[in-house]
């Protein structure tokens, strides 16, 4: 993979502040191996204790459960 490009942001819980390193990773399509894309972008950010989120957009395109709206059709039920 080539290397990405990330920012870096804070956010703030319960008086709490949490880095966060915002990653553009390269597009992810159906079929990707998700776990080892991850690793690839965090492997140099991430250390012991680090807990690393990922959107559910990202993990459903990998897992081919995203669709175009354009190809989704509600049938009669959901229209109604």
């Amino acid at each position: 993979m080539k290397s990405s490009s990330h920012k870096m942001s804070s956010i703030l819980i319960d008086g709490k502040t949490y880095m966060r390193y915002l990653i553009r990773t390269d597009v992810v399509t159906s079929g990707d191996p998700i776990v080892e894309m991850v690793i690839s972008y965090v492997k140099d950010l991430v250390e012991d204790g680090d807990i690393v989120a990922i959107s559910e957009r990202v993990v459903a395109i990998s897992q081919g459960r995203s669709f175009p709206i354009k190809d989704i059709h509600p049938g009669w039920w959901a229209q109604h």
